[in-house]
């Protein structure tokens, strides 16, 4: 089995354990990221997951935060 298989089976079985539940998919990954009885895989998957949520890139949210840091005008 190559690793997009495997992915692939994964993201499979996240999608229909989350339409069994009726989580939102953050939650379900936060969820089998916390569970210690999940196999190894299944955490790191979630992990990767996860990753752009908790940990964005500074070019996304660099606009916006320019626009509070930006000194005020002198009038």
């Amino acid at each position: 089995m190559t690793k997009v298989q495997a992915a692939d089976g994964r993201r499979k079985k996240s999608a229909s354990e989350m339409r069994h539940t009726g989580q939102d998919p953050i939650s379900f990954l936060c969820a089998v990221l916390r569970d210690e009885d999940a196999p190894d895989a299944e955490r790191r998957y979630a992990a990767k997951e996860l990753f752009p949520y908790y940990h964005p890139e500074l070019a996304t949210i660099g606009p916006l935060l320019w626009k509070f840091l930006k000194p005020a005008s002198k009038a």
